[in-house]
Protein backbone atom coordinates (compact mmCIF):
# COMPACT_ATOMS: atom_id res chain seq x y z
CA UNK A 1 0.00 0.00 0.00
CA UNK A 2 1.20 3.57 -1.00
CA UNK A 3 1.85 6.07 1.94
CA UNK A 4 0.40 9.58 0.63
CA UNK A 5 0.77 12.27 3.74
CA UNK A 6 -2.79 13.21 3.45
CA UNK A 7 -3.29 10.16 5.36
CA UNK A 8 -1.84 11.17 8.25
CA UNK A 9 -2.58 14.87 8.65
CA UNK A 10 -4.27 13.98 12.00
CA UNK A 11 -0.93 12.19 13.02
CA UNK A 12 1.22 15.09 12.40
CA UNK A 13 -1.36 17.70 13.97
CA UNK A 14 -1.50 15.52 16.99
CA UNK A 15 2.18 16.01 17.26
CA UNK A 16 2.42 19.68 16.58
CA UNK A 17 -0.28 19.86 19.30
CA UNK A 18 2.08 17.76 21.50
CA UNK A 19 5.50 19.85 20.68
CA UNK A 20 3.43 22.55 22.27
CA UNK A 21 2.54 21.01 25.53
CA UNK A 22 5.88 19.47 26.00
CA UNK A 23 7.93 22.63 25.13
CA UNK A 24 11.07 22.97 24.20
CA UNK A 25 12.96 20.43 26.38
CA UNK A 26 11.98 18.29 23.49
CA UNK A 27 11.18 17.94 19.11
CA UNK A 28 8.49 15.62 18.52
CA UNK A 29 7.38 14.13 15.54
CA UNK A 30 5.17 11.87 14.42
CA UNK A 31 6.85 8.62 12.19
CA UNK A 32 4.86 7.37 9.32
CA UNK A 33 6.38 4.17 8.31
CA UNK A 34 6.68 3.20 12.50
CA UNK A 35 3.57 4.61 13.36
CA UNK A 36 4.61 6.35 16.11
CA UNK A 37 5.15 9.39 17.70
CA UNK A 38 8.93 10.73 19.25
CA UNK A 39 10.09 12.73 20.84
CA UNK A 40 14.21 13.55 20.95
CA UNK A 41 15.44 15.42 24.01
CA UNK A 42 17.02 19.04 23.42
CA UNK A 43 19.98 20.01 24.80
CA UNK A 44 21.54 16.74 26.86
CA UNK A 45 22.59 13.83 25.74
CA UNK A 46 21.44 12.30 29.58
CA UNK A 47 17.36 12.12 28.08
CA UNK A 48 16.23 8.86 26.25
CA UNK A 49 14.53 9.27 22.73
CA UNK A 50 11.15 8.76 23.62
CA UNK A 51 8.84 6.52 21.41
CA UNK A 52 4.94 5.86 21.47
CA UNK A 53 1.97 4.70 19.27
CA UNK A 54 -0.26 7.01 21.92
CA UNK A 55 0.23 10.51 22.19
CA UNK A 56 -1.08 10.66 25.86
CA UNK A 57 1.41 7.53 26.97
CA UNK A 58 4.30 10.05 25.12
CA UNK A 59 3.23 13.23 26.81
CA UNK A 60 3.11 11.35 30.30
CA UNK A 61 6.13 9.66 29.62
CA UNK A 62 8.18 13.02 28.86
CA UNK A 63 6.67 14.20 32.38
CA UNK A 64 7.93 11.62 33.86
CA UNK A 65 11.50 12.30 32.35
CA UNK A 66 10.99 16.08 33.23
CA UNK A 67 10.42 15.26 36.47
CA UNK A 68 13.45 13.04 36.91
CA UNK A 69 12.14 9.83 37.09
CA UNK A 70 12.57 6.81 34.28
CA UNK A 71 10.55 7.42 31.09
CA UNK A 72 9.17 3.64 30.96
CA UNK A 73 7.77 2.29 27.59
CA UNK A 74 10.51 3.78 25.03
CA UNK A 75 11.08 -0.28 23.63
CA UNK A 76 10.04 -0.95 19.92
CA UNK A 77 6.74 -1.79 19.12
CA UNK A 78 5.64 -4.99 17.67
CA UNK A 79 5.03 -5.11 13.96
CA UNK A 80 1.43 -5.21 14.02
CA UNK A 81 1.12 -2.33 16.74
CA UNK A 82 -0.76 0.78 14.45
CA UNK A 83 -2.90 2.98 16.33
CA UNK A 84 -5.40 5.69 14.65
CA UNK A 85 -5.28 9.14 16.48
CA UNK A 86 -8.24 10.47 18.62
Amino acid sequence: MAWHVEDDRPFYATARRLQHAVGSRWVVLWGPASRRYWALPCGTATAPVLSDPDPDRLYAMAQRQAAGRPATGTAAPAPSEHRQPR
